[in-house]
């Protein structure tokens, strides 16, 4: 058997290009954290990726996670590597036996709007415009931003959505991305890490497109009890990251929502009175129409910002957001 400091760790994730890149950013983290690690990749096609239609009609519990999981449960794997906002949220979803062991430093959180038209904002969009999305979060803000728009079903990794939204003809009947779209949103972070960055220059403000829970992190993921895995992947643990992503997946959990659900949340550090150390949490739950939009957040010191998200989730709950998931 080799000793605990030689043994290969393997990764596994989704094989997408974006998923290749993220699995190889923690592989090369984990090198530089441990010169002698040895660490190997194992890619394969999540139900997610195989599904054509909207996530959150199919439940969406793990669609992009569960595959990756069996490779870590049947041990032909050591480690996973997961975009945290696919992650299930609610505890009753979470695969037992598998715990997320750390959150590296987080991306850019904000959504990015690719548009062939131009201009600078969401609100710079001609009259009317077919825009592609899977999302539901985005689409009720987008809609609450300009009612006159027309949203249609775009799924597909991120170099197809802007072949979509920049090259391929616009459609001449009805609404559909069987063709192309006058715009999408993408998250910056996504294009970031696919060295797309150029793309990313139309950042849409979280005032007007608040991310989603976990947006721009990743999540390491390993076997409870394995405790080579465990010593290596703790140095990737970035402490604010993780706060701030704990407590937007705890306001999500709280409303009974899920990772494809019509919810917004984000949790910044940002001081509190004093300089002392603290955070502010945002949340959003909307109409797919945009037409309702419930919002509510706290500005609080770091010891009660798990606190902040229950008081948040219940402020929604009361002002009618289960009526909206």
């Amino acid at each position: 058997m080799p000793s605990p400091s030689t043994r290969p760790l393997i990764i596994a994730s989704r094989k997408s290009p974006l998923a290749r890149v993220q699995a190889e950013w923690v592989a090369a983290r984990l090198r530089e954290a441990h010169p002698r690690l040895v660490v190997e990749h194992v890619f394969v096609e999540s139900e997610g990726d195989r599904f054509t239609g909207r996530l959150a009609d199919a439940g969406g519990k793990g669609m992009f996670t569960s595959t990756v999981e069996a490779l870590l449960l049947s041990k032909r794997a050591d480690i996973a590597v997961h975009s945290m906002k696919d992650m299930p949220i609610r505890k009753e979803e979470l695969t037992p036996g598998l715990s997320v062991v750390a959150v590296p430093a987080r991306e850019e959180v904000r959504d990015v709007l690719v548009s062939r038209h131009g201009g600078a904002s969401v609100m710079d969009l001609p009259q009317g415009a077919l825009i592609g999305t899977a999302s539901a979060r985005r689409q009720g803000q987008l809609l609450k931003l300009r009612p006159d728009l027309k949203t249609c079903l775009l799924r597909g990794n991120v170099e197809t959505r802007l072949r979509k939204a920049t090259t391929d003809a616009l459609p001449a009947g009805p609404a559909t991305a069987a063709a192309g779209v006058d715009a999408t949103l993408l998250a910056a972070a996504g294009l970031h890490r696919l060295g797309l960055g150029a793309q990313a220059v139309r950042l849409i403000p979280v005032e007007e497109m608040l991310p989603a829970a976990g947006q721009g992190a990743l999540a390491v993921q390993i076997r409870v009890g394995d405790t080579h895995a465990l010593r290596a992947c703790l140095a990737l643990n970035d402490s604010t990251a993780a706060a701030c992503v704990h407590a937007e997946r705890l306001v999500v959990g709280l409303l009974g929502a899920g990772c494809h659900s019509p919810v917004a949340a984000l949790a910044v550090p940002e001081p509190v009175e004093g300089g002392w150390p603290g955070y502010r949490l945002r949340a959003r739950v909307l109409s797919l129409d945009g037409k309702t939009c419930l919002e509510a957040s706290r500005h609080v010191a770091a010891k009660h910002l798990a606190k902040a998200a229950r008081d948040v989730a219940r402020e929604l709950v009361n002002a009618g957001a289960r009526n909206l998931l």
